[in-house]
């Protein structure tokens, strides 16, 4: 899976291109944990371009929330398509994210600590 990374301020932006399954999702939680094994704290998953998810990527997307937020992190998610937000309605989940509607409203809420 192509994933492009930029830090912004304190905050790791990560875009993956493509469905977010069992082959791609494994590979988002590695690039999540080396990011924080180096001391990230802040990240941004940008889903525009990931059209769905199954159930290993949405398990990825959980432990990615829990994993950071044991650090003391904070994740938010933004540009999920109506597909991927209807998932994350249906499956409960969507209370366990913070979900903005912008990549700009994203990284103003996680740059406000900076």
């Amino acid at each position: 899976m192509r994933c492009d990374e930029l830090e912004v301020g304190r905050v790791l932006s990560l875009c993956p291109d493509g469905a977010l399954d069992h082959e791609a999702a494994p590979e988002l939680l590695a690039r999540i944990d080396r990011a924080l094994a180096g001391a990230q704290r802040r990240f941004l998953l940008d889903l525009s371009r990931v059209p769905a998810a199954d159930s290993v990527g949405l398990e990825v997307l959980v432990a990615a929330a829990r994993r950071i937020g044991e650090q003391g992190g904070r994740l938010g998610l933004c540009g999920l398509g109506e597909t991927l937000a209807l998932v994350l309605r249906l499956t409960r989940l969507e209370g366990r994210f913070e979900i903005l509607p912008s990549r700009e409203q994203a990284l103003a809420r996680l740059r406000a600590e900076d």
